[in-house]
């Protein structure tokens, strides 16, 4: 690679699952085998905050700069999922999510982080237009596999559920695409107070 050419990183930010959480989380395939669907790997589980996209060096500079001070003014919080159903389009189903109640501490922290992103001069980041919606994606449906199949065909999914996920730290994630799916590494993780 030349001096001039710039190494680029595909970077978001996170709430990750706790180990013990997730085995019992990704138990939900067992009950729904007939589901055309790739379960989430493990080390994959969580919930994304930011979504920045391809960050530069000095760029990621930045974002680990503003996300520690942003970690600072935040305290702990608990996220509960309560729901397991499909995502993403009432019509078109694409996603098996688990989704619940959004904690103020959880949308707090993901405004500071937008705006914190938002007033730098470095980073050239656009908020998302639509409102935060918490949830965690445990699977992605197939899409040929769905297309084969009648509307009916396809399972009912609506189960209860009580997952509580404490939230103690959140951190800056980067993604690799690879041939088996992204593959996520932590850069750096920031306490919440």
């Amino acid at each position: 690679m030349s001096k001039y050419q710039l190494m680029l990183h595909r970077i978001f930010l996170a709430i990750n699952i706790p180990e013990s959480l997730k085995e019992e989380m990704l138990q939900v395939k067992d009950k729904l085998p007939e589901v055309p669907c790739t379960w989430t790997s493990k080390e994959n589980l969580h919930f994304t905050l930011v979504f920045l996209g391809n960050t530069s060096d000095k760029e990621l500079e930045e974002v680990l700069l503003l996300a520690k001070g942003v970690g600072e003014q935040h305290k702990k919080f608990s996220i509960t999922l309560s729901h397991i159903q499909y995502g993403s389009s009432r019509n078109v189903p694409r996603m098996i999510w688990a989704i619940g109640h959004t904690p103020g501490g959880l949308l707090s922290l993901q405004k500071d982080l937008e705006k914190a992103f938002s007033a730098s001069t470095i980073l050239h980041f656009i908020p998302e237009k639509r409102p935060y919606s918490l949830h965690l994606t445990l699977a992605r449906l197939n899409g040929f596999e769905l297309q084969t199949m009648e509307q009916d065909e396809l399972p009912i999914i609506d189960e209860e559920i009580i997952w509580e996920v404490p939230a103690n730290s959140f951190e800056v994630m980067e993604s690799k695409l690879k041939k088996g799916g992204a593959e996520y590494t932590v850069v750096q993780s920031f306490s919440l107070s």
